[in-house]
């Protein structure tokens, strides 16, 4: 389903917690409801992953009479980096909404993620991007949140020879 590590990792804490409990407790009722409303949320979130054929005629496609002709290769090219866009935007959007009190709004914080004005400072050991995003109060601190559990990852960028790690910071 592709729902994102950070959704299943909890989900299975709640199957975990629910096997080791007796059926007749009220905490197996309570683990029981979480575990109902975090299969709602991946469900709605699945929902929202884009479902797109793998062919389609042009002429059925939302570009028909816009289209011009590429060469069948660089096609091939453009749709994958286009379906991986899509597709990385909804896993990013389900980690971020883990930690928002309205997780359908999601897509909406993380699109205003990636419009956010910022600084990028390049230090000896990390690479740190300050990020002002118009979000909440609520808003951001869920953004604080995620950008911790992105963090953790130590990603870096391809070329950086020193492979330093990114930073993500908001103002919070």
């Amino acid at each position: 389903m592709g729902i994102g590590p950070a959704y299943l990792w909890k989900e299975g804490r709640l199957r975990n917690r629910l096997a080791r409990l007796k059926k007749e407790t009220p905490q197996c009722d309570e683990v029981t409801t979480s575990l109902k409303e975090q299969l709602k949320i991946e469900k709605d979130l699945a929902a929202q992953r884009p479902d797109l054929p793998k062919q389609a005629p042009v002429e059925e496609t939302e570009l028909a009479d816009e289209l011009t002709f590429h060469d069948p290769h660089y096609k091939v090219v453009l749709d994958t980096i286009r379906i991986a866009c899509l597709n990385a935007e909804v896993e990013l959007a389900a980690g971020l909404s883990q930690y928002m009190a309205k997780p359908a709004e999601a897509k909406k914080l993380l699109a205003n993620i990636f419009a956010a004005p910022g600084d990028m400072r390049v230090g000896d050991n990390t690479v740190t991007f300050y990020l002002k995003i118009a979000a909440r109060k609520d808003e951001r601190k869920a953004v604080a949140k995620f950008f911790e559990y992105i963090n953790k990852r130590n990603l870096s960028l391809p070329g950086d020879h020193k492979s330093r790690p990114l930073r993500f910071k908001s103002d919070i």
